[in-house]
């Protein structure tokens, strides 16, 4: 499709939409960040409601909530509070879109710190650039504990498990292989209320699947939007000490390997020969653990976690084909 060259107007209104399921400690975290900004930094002109969108959490979320609700910053007119009963991501999301009517929805999630002119940044971008209709930037893994070394050594292959991501320092155009990660994204409301999130893709419970924010982007600029790189406006992504180990990286790259069968990239359709490779490599994955540099063994913990994940998604996919309607 052509590109869409509308003009939109100015930002009148701003929400912060933060979907969360069982993070209680990192939402109370990211929620005391949120008041200083609405505190500090509101952009003049321009009402900020934070929509939290809470998945079926059995922790103590809805207490973190209520004491955000009743703060002194907070009052009827800057919280949504949501309730999705669809587990998953993706559908928290969507309920989020349905609720809201800003100008601008800007995205994060339930383990992230923002800057004081986060928001400043995103309304600036969206009115200087009135012919683009998406924006993101740049996310910065905190490692509560400590980066461990192994991670630090291979970070250009594990950025993506711990939402590392950064374009430069200067607004460039997205396109398709250059976007922004879930944890801080922006897109118009007149835009996304036309769309939705795709919900086979996704997190659902501890289930690492995502892509669905990566998805919806392609699909925007497939139909002709335009989006931009907001330089300067990082938000920072905290990495609690369950996540910094081997297991998590596996399962994260387990999710990217169903996410390949969902978006048609699979290696070949044979689910028994991918379980057999995931075997295979993990395997070779154990043995050079003894002996090899982390180079080495984290590549076929990856490779592993990928034939898996094609491979669970796959036998998922034959199963619901198979299942009488």
């Amino acid at each position: 499709m052509s590109e869409i060259t509308s003009k939109y107007p100015p930002i009148t209104s701003v929400a912060i939409a933060i979907c969360t399921w069982n993070r209680a400690s990192l939402l109370s975290q990211t929620l005391e960040r949120l008041s200083s900004l609405l505190s500090l930094k509101k952009p003049q002109g321009v009402n900020i409601t934070v929509v939290i969108i809470d998945n079926n959490s059995t922790d103590e979320t809805q207490s973190v909530i209520e004491k955000f609700a009743n703060s002194e910053l907070c009052t009827d007119r800057n919280l949504t509070q949501l309730k999705e009963e669809q587990q998953g991501h993706a559908f928290a999301r969507n309920r989020a879109i349905q609720s809201c009517d800003s100008d601008l929805i800007i995205w994060t999630d339930d383990d992230v710190l923002v800057p004081a002119d986060w928001v400043s940044k995103y309304v600036d971008a969206a009115n200087e650039q009135s012919d683009m209709a998406f924006w993101g930037a740049a996310i910065e893994p905190f490692f509560s504990a400590g980066k461990p070394k192994w991670i630090q050594k291979n970070w250009s292959k594990l950025a993506g498990c711990f939402a590392g991501r950064d374009l430069g320092d200067r607004r460039v155009e997205l396109t398709s292989n250059k976007l922004p990660y879930g944890a801080n994204f922006a897109i118009r409301g007149e835009v996304l209320r036309q769309y939705s999130f795709a919900t086979d893709l996704g997190r659902r419970e501890n289930e690492i699947l995502g892509e669905d924010e990566l998805d919806l982007m392609r699909r925007l600029l497939a139909d002709g939007h335009r989006g931009s790189w907001v330089p300067h406006n990082t938000v920072q992504h905290v990495i609690p000490t369950n996540r910094a180990n081997a297991a998590y990286v596996f399962d994260y790259f387990v999710g990217q390997g169903r996410a390949l069968v969902v978006n048609g990239e699979v290696w070949h359709e044979n689910s028994a020969k991918l379980l057999r490779e995931s075997k295979s490599e993990y395997r070779k994955y154990w043995i050079k653990r003894l002996f090899a540099s982390s180079d080495a063994w984290s590549s076929h913990l990856i490779r592993s976690a990928l034939a898996k994940g094609q491979a669970v998604e796959l036998m998922l996919s034959n199963k619901n084909a198979e299942a009488p309607s």
